[in-house]
């Protein structure tokens, strides 16, 4: 997984956590359903509440 700078912003976590995913297959031909629960785990730690 490559550093990317792009961010989302939704009001739940389920909607940042889709929005990534769309965003991760668009943007960098990703298939978010072969992420390892290693890459959700570190995905998680992104996401900020404000």
């Amino acid at each position: 997984m490559d550093a990317c700078p792009g961010y989302v912003v939704a009001e739940t976590e389920a909607e940042v956590w889709r929005l990534m995913e769309l965003y991760a297959a668009h943007a960098h031909d990703e298939d978010p359903g072969a992420w390892s629960a290693e890459d959700r785990a570190y995905l998680k730690t992104l996401i900020k509440t404000t």
